[in-house]
Parts: structure tokens; sequence; C-alpha cells
């Protein structure tokens, strides 16, 4: 009898450790760890325009609306959505999702985050940047407890993809506690609620265990797996490697791709990647000689190899461009081919434009695209343009970009709406915000102002696809790459991946014995 009950005593104890210990089950390990290249400025989802921020905050706080594994626009907080008439949409809310103080979300919750958003001086004197998000959106209104009205100025066929950007706040807690009280101890719907926050150091958030799981569209739905989450702020890309090889982080967010090999040869770390969302461009003055004359800009477009620098430069962490889209994106031309590298039909084509030995001229970057740069001026030197490096502070180089002052320079649009207009319309419409090139084509305007107010999406995606045809023809920019998303990962991460959008949605994942 006392051998058996030896022999049973060894059992239990060798199973207890081998639960706790090494044993592969969910949520062995309680605490997930995620560093991220930034420190915090702010804990309040209409207080900022960042993407790291809105990145952490997703955590927090849930949308009326979120995107699923393949990018499609699904229900979150709200259950269902109509288009009520060109100007109106009703949204249907889920019953019974509490706020992480306990409140239920109510339709006045939401009309109360909309018009912190829309009105000026709503959040402690000040306006929100996030205004721009949503600009057409001119006020919602409660219909009942859970049914709420939203009022556009315009037909916006794009509400429902904005609204994954709004997170929904709680009306009463913020009325009492106040904004600047809030953006440092926020309560939202989200599967982590608040626990601790120094700046600088880190952001503890901790499992909400009445969640009410999630969008149906997004299973799992239920809890968050992990008991805490952890996000430390670590700039410096190599200390972000170190932490992670050092088992301090699970996740580090922005692998920069000269360093994936370092994280992909300690057998504790990996990699993942996916397509991103930032198209990179090589723009031309439209507005003046050289680029004012299409076969200038042709030659451009066949001098520059594209290939090369995704492989050597981008470690093939990037995707060529055909045109100003991702694949991902709404409408995208699947048609139009990158343009090939051809260097001696690029030196035919500046002969015929009047320019048989080339041309000078300066080529303006800011300091993280100076080794592109380079290798673009090193392209072009062989087709007789010997262009000139110039590096700039964004700060500086921007204003000049928008009175088209320089004539080739390089820049980037990100699209995390994945909608065309977000890029289409500031960069290539006449007048555009981000139009740097000078570029300008009525029938691309009028194209353009159809798919923005068009609420037929067949006809929207029609819309766009013949304005990427056309820009494919008319070259106001070299169309080069989009970067991958890319992350290191502990081995024993599990539940989890990168997305277009650069979200960290940590509600799925969880931690196997490393």
């Amino acid at each position: 009898m006392v051998r058996k009950a030896i022999i049973s005593a060894l059992i239990i104890t060798t199973a207890i450790w081998w639960l706790g210990c090494g044993g592969q089950r969910e949520g062995a390990e309680k605490t997930l760890v995620v560093g991220i290249v930034q420190t915090l400025p702010t804990l309040d989802p209409a207080m900022h325009r960042d993407r790291t921020v809105e990145s952490v905050l997703r955590n927090i706080f849930d949308c009326l609306t979120t995107r699923d594994a393949q990018m499609n626009v699904v229900p979150q907080l709200a259950e269902s959505w109509e288009l009520v008439d060109d100007l109106t949409w009703k949204f249907k809310l889920r019953k019974g999702v509490k706020f992480h103080n306990g409140d239920e979300l109510t339709a006045e919750d939401v009309v109360f985050t909309i018009e912190r958003i829309i009105k000026p001086n709503m959040i402690a004197g000040r306006s929100s940047p996030r205004k721009g998000l949503i600009g057409p959106v001119v006020g919602a209104e409660a219909v009942d407890k859970y049914t709420v009205l939203i009022k556009t100025s315009r037909p916006w066929p794009i509400l429902p993809v904005m609204l994954t950007f709004i997170e929904i706040v709680p009306k009463r807690y913020i009325q009492e506690k106040g904004d600047e009280y809030f953006a440092e101890h926020p309560v939202g719907t989200g599967p982590f609620k608040f626990v601790e926050w120094i700046k600088g150091e880190r952001l503890v958030l901790e499992r909400f265990e009445d969640y009410y799981g999630g969008s149906p569209a997004r299973p799992p739905v239920g809890p968050a797996k992990i008991d805490r989450l952890i996000f430390k702020p670590i700039p410096e890309p190599a200390s972000r490697i170190a932490a992670l090889k050092a088992g301090e982080c699970h996740i580090i967010q922005n692998l920069p791709p000269h360093l994936v090999e370092e994280v992909e040869a300690d057998p504790r770390t990996k990699v993942l990647s996916c397509e991103g969302t930032r198209s990179f461009f090589l723009g031309m003055n439209w507005t003046k000689p050289p680029f004012e004359n299409p076969k200038v800009r042709e030659a451009v477009c066949r001098a520059v190899n594209v290939d090369l620098i995704i492989e050597t430069i981008m470690k093939g962490m990037a995707i060529k461009l055909a045109g100003p889209l991702v694949p991902a994106a709404f409408g995208y031309n699947d048609q139009l081919k990158p343009i090939e590298y051809d260097p001696e039909l690029a030196r035919k084509l500046l002969k015929e434009a009047g320019y048989p030995e080339g041309f000078e001229v300066e080529l303006d970057t800011d300091k993280d695209m100076k080794e592109i740069a380079e290798a673009i001026a090193a392209d072009l030197s062989k087709v007789g343009i010997k262009a000139k490096v110039r590096v700039w502070e964004w700060g500086v180089l921007k204003p000049q970009l928008e009175k088209h002052e320089r004539d080739l320079f390089l820049f980037s649009w990100g699209n995390a709406s994945l909608d065309p207009v977000g890029i289409l319309i500031p960069v290539f419409k006449t007048g555009g915000r981000g139009n740097y090139t000078g570029y300008s084509n009525p029938k691309v305007d009028q194209l353009l102002e159809k798919a923005e107010t068009g609420m037929d999406p067949e006809k929207r995606k029609a819309y766009f696809r013949e304005v990427q045809r056309i820009l494919h023809e008319d070259k106001p920019v070299v169309f080069l790459f989009a970067p991958k998303e890319i992350w290191g990962v502990r081995a024993s991460v599990r539940g989890w991946s990168p997305t277009p959008d650069g979200r960290m949605d940590m509600h799925d994942v969880y931690l196997a014995s490393d």
C-alpha cells in the first residue's frame, strides 16, 4: 500500500510539473510582452493619428466594425448596419456588451464617441486629430438604446470601412472622470483592460473576464487566452531584437529587412511577415522640363531596377508594384504588369525626347530612404541621368514637395483602409494634399469623384481599375514597391499572425513552452 501511495504521489507530482513547466497547453505562460517602436503619447483613442498607438489601443477598445482574416469589413460592436438613404446609415448594436467599469454599451456611447471626434474643442478644450478619418460625418443620433443613425454631408460609401478606426468610448465614465484622466486610465469594451501605464517604460493590461467575445466573424469568440499583456517601448531595432532573443519580449514590431536573417538564425525566434499597405514611389515633377515629357518619364521608369532594390536593400521583404495600389486593396487592377527594367530602351527614349546625353537632376529624399535613393541614382547614371542625392528631414522636404519645388524625389503613402480613395485622391487627384508631382488629368479627377461618392461597389471597382490603367500609362511616378509588415516572435507564440494594416490584436494569442 505504501509503495502504491508513493507511486501515485510521484505520478501526480510529475503531471503537475509537466503542466506547469514543460507541457504545450494554451496559456501555459500567462504574460505576453510586446516590444513596440515608440513611447505612447496618450491612451485616448480620439487624441492621436499614430499607427502604433492605434495598434496598441485595439486591445483595450473595440469598434463598430472590424476586419476578418481576409481583411473584409465585418461587424464587431455593431450587430448589423444598413444604408437608410444616401446620407444616413443605421447601426444596430450588440446587446449586453460591457465596458471594463461594468457599464453597458448603448447608443449614447456611440453618439458621444462620434461627437467627441467631429466637434471642435470637445476633448479638454482641444479638437480630435482623428476628425479627418470620418470627415464627411456630420452627426449621430440615438434612435433607441441599441440603434444609432450616423449622418454624412455627402454620399460616403466607405463609412463602415473607416469605422474600423473609431474605437467606442464610455460616455458616463469620461464625463465623470474627465478627458485628461481618461487619457491615462482608459476604459473600453475590448478583450484587455487597463492596469498600469508608466510612460516610456510599459503599459500593462489584463484579460477582461466579462468580454462579450468579439466579432463572430473572427473566431474563436470569448475571453482572451492570456492573463496579462505588456507593451514595452524599445525604439532601437537592435535593442528590440536583443530583448526578443533574451526572452524579455515575445513579439517585436517593425523588424528591419537587413536584420531578418539574425532573427531567423536563432532557433528560439522566428520571423512572421505579410503584405503591407504602404506604397513607395519615385516622383517626377509633372509641371516642368524634363519630366513634363512622357518619354523622359518612361525612360526613368525603365532605368530603375526595382527587382534589384527589393533583393538587395529590402532583402526580398517587399512586393513590386504595377501601379499605386497593393494587391489587397479594393478594386485592385490585376491586369496591369510592373514596368520592365530596360536601360537600353531608356537611353533610346531619352534620345527621342531630346536628351541624347542625358541630364543632371537632384534626387531628394528623407534620411530613411537614403540607401534606396543611392541605388536609384546609380541606375539612372547608367542611362546618362546624373542624379545627385540630397538627404533632408521630412519636415523640411515635405513643404517643398507640396509647392512642387523639387524635380525628382522619393516618397511613400500608406493606405491602411485598403480603399483606394485613401491614396488615389490625395496623391493623384489635381490639387491633392499628397500630389507632390503636380499631376493633373481631368479624366482621373472625374473617375475619382464618381468613386468617392458612388454607392455601387461594382461601379466603384470599375472606376478605380480605370484610374490605375491611366496612371500606368501616364507614369507621374515610378511605382516601386510595398514593404512587407515584418515581425519577430518567439518560437513559443501561438494563435497570432500579422495583418497588412499592422494591428496588434492579441485576443487569440497564447504561449506554448519555449
